[in-house]
Formats: C-alpha cells, sequence, structure tokens
C-alpha cells in the first residue's frame, strides 16, 4: 500500500506539493500578517496570491 506524503498537520491534500523558499524577513512577517488578517493559513494566502498574479499575467497576454 502507498502511504501518503504527510504534511506537519497531518496527510497533504490531494494535488498539493511542498516547496521551500527564501525571503527576506520584513517580507515574510507582514505576509504572515496579512494572512492572519484575513484569516488564513500562510500557505493559503500565498497559493491564492500566486493564482491571482498568474491569472492576471495570462488575462494580459490573451489581451495583447
Amino acid at each position: 500500500m502507498k502511504k501518503k506524503p504527510q504534511s506537519r498537520h497531518g496527510v497533504r491534500a490531494k494535488g498539493k506539493t511542498q516547496t521551500s523558499i527564501s525571503l527576506r524577513e520584513d517580507l515574510l512577517n507582514r505576509a504572515k500578517e496579512a494572512a492572519e488578517g484575513e484569516n488564513r493559513s500562510f500557505s493559503n494566502w500565498l497559493e491564492n496570491l500566486l493564482a491571482e498574479k498568474l491569472r492576471e499575467e495570462e488575462e494580459k497576454k490573451k489581451s495583447s
């Protein structure tokens, strides 16, 4: 039986991949505060921010 990948909080959601990035400490702290202000995890907040930015870039390419 294949073992499911685990996150620190249990089983990782299907289709998710863990990654590591380096950020300036001040940016990380501000991003965590923004996520907390939206009642989201940092990971969820960052994922949504990236998805939104990539959608915007895709729309720019379609309209040019």
